[in-house]
């Protein structure tokens, strides 16, 4: 039937219904609309919603690295805090001064200049104070806490000398084996083992495993000086071994000169990562290809491993220069917040509790 043969709508069937798209909506039909929540709702989930909190962040402290994050990130967070507060109540103070030196050389000068009273900048000032003297206490419970960083570093020499005999021994058979290939073997049979054979010992001595075993090396010597200088240094300073101040002094630099040569080994490792990533998806062009999930996901935690990499080099050079630094306290604490509230946000979703 076309269109022009279409019955009109007065002969239509005044019994059936209409289309669904005709019905008028009806009030249960209504999509819900967002009710603001209310303030004795909101005070009634309060204790839940500590109690959720409280549960995750134990979760995240069950382990020695989760703890050290969370200790990391409280650290900063509150020099950060003090050191905001401190800047902004100076300011506030010196422009509260000059005001008063101001109105005390206005002619004629007034017989009385108000005493200030405690002001909220004064208040600031007191709290900056207090926040700092709690982001020291915490420094120095990691520091303790590192105490036993040289059990781990132990352990993770053993895997890696394991690691570098196993993959000697794997190219020494390899060798063996595909010799031995080429000089019984029948005719393209033989041929063909021991070109695979010789593919993957060269693949085993390649310039890039070699480089990777050697950075590795080099890491672990540099933080093995880091822990033990620090360990030997912060004993002394509570008087544990008998090491005067100078010499204390001397090893704090040397345990900072150390941690700041693996920062920089750590920076190069990662460029040498990307360069290796971009011949292999890039070719010529030398272009990491992020049209696939795996590529945007990879770029993604290089970007994160290496900002956040970068955060420490200034920390390093300023703490171990000899003149006491050159970074003022907030470029400190910013420098140092940054690493500390990423590997935060990443510990407490990746520690979410089901």
């Amino acid at each position: 039937m076309t269109t022009s043969e279409a019955p009109p709508a007065s002969s239509a069937n005044t019994t059936s219904p209409p289309p669904p798209s005709s019905l008028p909506p009806s009030p249960t039909s209504r999509p819900p609309t967002d009710k603001p929540v209310s303030l004795s709702a909101l005070v009634a989930s309060t204790p839940s919603r500590i109690d959720a909190f409280l549960t995750h962040l134990s979760q995240c402290m069950q382990t020695r690295t989760g703890a050290e994050t969370v200790l990391l990130f409280a650290c900063y967070a509150t020099r950060l805090s003090g050191s905001l507060l401190e800047t902004l109540s100076s300011a506030a103070i010196r422009q509260s001064t000059r005001r008063l030196l101001a109105l005390a050389y206005k002619p004629p000068p007034t017989s009385t200049i108000p005493r200030p009273s405690l002001s909220l900048a004064a208040l600031a000032l007191q709290l900056s104070a207090r926040l700092k003297a709690l982001s020291g206490l915490i420094s120095e419970t990691r520091t303790m806490a590192r105490l036993w960083g040289l059990l781990g570093l132990y352990f993770a020499a053993k895997k890696l000398v394991r690691k570098s005999l196993a993959a000697k021994r794997q190219a020494g058979e390899t060798g063996e084996t595909g010799g031995t290939g080429g000089a019984g073997g029948a005719g393209g049979t033989g041929g063909a083992g021991e070109e695979k054979h010789a593919v993957r010992a060269a693949r085993d001595i390649s310039p890039e495993s070699t480089f990777d075993t050697l950075v590795a090396y080099a890491q672990l010597a540099s933080l093995l000086v880091f822990q033990a200088t620090e360990n030997v240094s912060f004993l002394s300073s509570k008087k544990v071994l008998p090491l005067a101040g100078p010499s204390q002094g001397r090893l704090a630099l040397l345990s900072v000169r150390a941690w700041g040569l693996y920062v920089a080994m750590e920076a190069a490792r990662l460029l040498v990562e990307r360069s290796r990533k971009k011949e292999e998806e890039g070719g010529e062009k030398g272009r990491l290809n992020q049209d696939s999930k795996g590529g945007r996901e990879w770029e993604r935690q290089w970007k994160k491993s290496f900002y956040r990499n970068l955060a420490w080099a200034p920390l390093t050079l300023h703490w171990g220069s000899n003149g006491g630094g050159f970074l003022p306290d907030l470029a400190v604490s910013m420098l140092g917040f940054y690493p500390a509230l990423g590997t935060m946000m990443d510990l407490w979703r990746d520690t979410g509790v089901v």
